[in-house]
Formats: structure tokens, C-alpha cells, sequence
């Protein structure tokens, strides 16, 4: 079988697709800071959601910079790219303990039971990816042209083990995991004051992560088939892939408090007032914990009003 490789987005010939690891490496930076200058990171489900955006951040920013790295080494070329595959492999893991961490809330209704299960979120997502990432080094996951530029390299009409450990066997699990949670809370809440377009958006979050992943999956597949694709088709694809960082800041951080928060932090129109985005609150033992409402996103928000029926029609 020939060798074959494609470009990592570190050349001028790619045009405009450069665009989409620099726009979400700037956006995900951005809600970064207001997240830590806003106190949204001390919040319950604001260190979950952070996590997922730090992780879109890793994923992209090492692009960005080898797009605009002059002349490329094997040495960048390997870190920055084990830095992504970490990036990318943490994004699939705490998308999914994300959707978990929703189905715990709706079912026990208790804070608490986050903060237990985050313990074990922060070491499954720190050492797995870890340890995905090690994985594909002695693989020769990436590699340098003759004309300094970074590639990936593969075989056609083989199987791309790389990919497949960094990328489409966590992503899968992601998927499925994230898909099954998000329909049985779909199945609970009916007979909520949500709405059935409400509900549905509950399986935006699995649907962002296909979308994103799926040009790329089907670019390895052709390569495995032992066919070849044009330099062109890779970069769409990768351009799709790295949006994703800039659609989890929407979906994932897309909140009112958040919006107020970046216009604060930017002094760009700063809000005359905080509102919560609703006025139900939960509580963590016998303390009051902070409004949730003001870091959920519209489909947390919708579990929370499930909940707030729920809990008053106990009196």
C-alpha cells in the first residue's frame, strides 16, 4: 500500500479555512475569561460547561498557531498536535458527563449528587484522554514534510489506528452516551410546562458533535477503501471539525448571564442590571445554592421548570 499524508492546517494554501480553529480559539478564549472574571466558574454546572469550553480551546488553538507558524518543526509539530488530540478527546468525555450530570439533576434533584459524581468526572476526563493522547505517539501520528510543513500521516487502504483511538472510538461513546441520557430525559419531562420543540433541543448537543465529526470520519474511510482525497475536501472537513469550539460556546455557554457578563467584563454596554434567567432555585443540603437559571442554558432552564411543577405539586 502507498504512504500518503495530508496537511494540518499550517500552509497558506488552505484559504479561508484557516478561519475556523482561529475564530474558536478567539471565542472559546473569550468566554474563558468572562467565565473566571464573572464567577460563573465557581457555579455548579459553570465548572461543567467551563471544562468543555477549556477543551474545545485545547482542540483549537494549537491549529491556529501552526497556521500561522512560519516554519514548522517536527518538535512543534508533535506537541502541538498531542495538545489537540488531548483537547479533542476531553471535549468527547465531558460532553458526555455533562449530559450525565443533567440526568442526575433531574432524577435526584439534589446539587450534591453533582459534586459526587464530578469527583469522578475530573479523573475519568483527565487520565483517559491523558492516556489516548500517549497512545498514538509511538504511532507517528504527525509528522514534517521536506517543505516544513506538518502532516498527518497514513497508510491507504489501512486502518488509521491513530484516528480511530483519538478521535471516532471516543467519539462514538460520547455520542451514544450523550444520546441515551438526553432521551430519557426527553421521555421524563413530558407533561412538563416545556414544549416539544423545547425538548427537542435537548439532542442539539449529540446532533453538534456528528455534525462536526462526520466529514472527518468519512475523509478516513475513503483513505482506508485505499482511495485518495483532494488536499481541498481535507481542509472542509477540518474546517468543520473546528467549528465545533465555536458552536459548544452557543449551545454550551450560551446563557444570559454569560452574554451580561462578556458585555461587563469587555465594557461594551454594560448591563444596568442582573437578571436571572428564571427564579427557581435548588438546594445542596440545607443551604441555598446559586441560581442555577443564570448559568443554564435554554434546555437546563427547561429541566429546572420541569422540576419547579414537580416540586410544587408536592404541596
Amino acid at each position: 500500500m502507498p504512504n500518503a499524508s495530508y496537511k494540518i492546517f499550517c500552509d497558506s494554501e488552505q484559504g479561508l479555512f484557516y478561519l475556523f480553529p482561529l475564530i474558536s480559539s478567539v471565542v472559546t478564549l473569550l468566554v474563558m475569561i468572562t467565565y473566571l472574571l464573572t464567577g460563573i466558574f465557581k457555579e455548579k454546572l459553570g465548572q461543567m460547561t467551563f471544562a468543555i469550553i477549556l477543551a474545545n480551546f485545547l482542540h483549537c488553538a494549537p491549529l491556529a498557531i501552526l497556521t500561522f507558524t512560519v516554519k514548522a518543526t517536527k518538535f512543534s509539530c508533535v506537541l502541538w498536535q498531542l495538545i489537540s488530540v488531548f483537547g479533542t478527546v476531553s471535549v468527547f468525555f465531558w460532553t458526555s458527563f455533562f449530559a450525565i450530570s443533567i440526568l442526575i439533576l433531574l432524577k435526584q434533584r439534589n446539587l450534591d449528587s453533582i459534586d459526587k459524581a464530578k469527583r469522578y468526572f475530573l479523573a475519568i476526563g483527565t487520565i483517559t484522554p491523558l492516556v489516548l493522547t500517549l497512545a498514538v505517539v509511538p504511532m507517528n501520528y504527525t509528522g514534517l514534510s521536506s517543505d516544513s510543513v506538518c502532516i498527518h500521516k497514513f497508510i491507504q487502504g489501512a486502518i488509521d489506528y491513530g484516528f480511530l483511538a483519538s478521535t471516532l472510538i471516543p467519539l462514538t461513546a460520547a455520542f451514544l452516551v450523550s444520546l441515551l441520557c438526553y432521551s430519557y430525559i426527553y421521555r421524563a419531562m413530558r407533561g412538563g410546562p416545556s414544549s416539544s420543540k423545547e425538548r427537542m433541543l435537548l439532542f442539539l448537543y449529540p446532533t453538534v458533535l456528528l455534525v462536526c465529526w462526520l466529514p472527518m470520519i468519512a475523509v478516513h474511510a475513503y483513505f482506508a477503501m485505499g482511495n485518495d482525497v483532494s488536499q481541498t475536501i481535507v481542509y472542509i472537513a477540518q474546517g468543520i471539525s473546528y467549528s465545533q469550539g465555536l458552536l459548544h460556546c452557543v449551545i454550551y455557554g450560551g446563557s444570559k448571564r454569560l452574554f451580561d457578563g462578556f458585555r461587563s467584563v469587555f465594557k461594551c454596554c454594560a448591563p444596568k442590571h442582573k437578571e436571572s434567567l428564571m427564579g427557581l432555585s435548588l438546594t445542596s443540603g440545607s443551604n441555598s445554592d446559586t441560581y442555577l437559571g443564570q448559568t443554564s442554558v435554554p434546555i437546563i432552564r427547561s429541566v429546572l421548570e420541569f422540576q419547579g411543577s414537580l416540586l410544587q405539586s408536592q404541596f
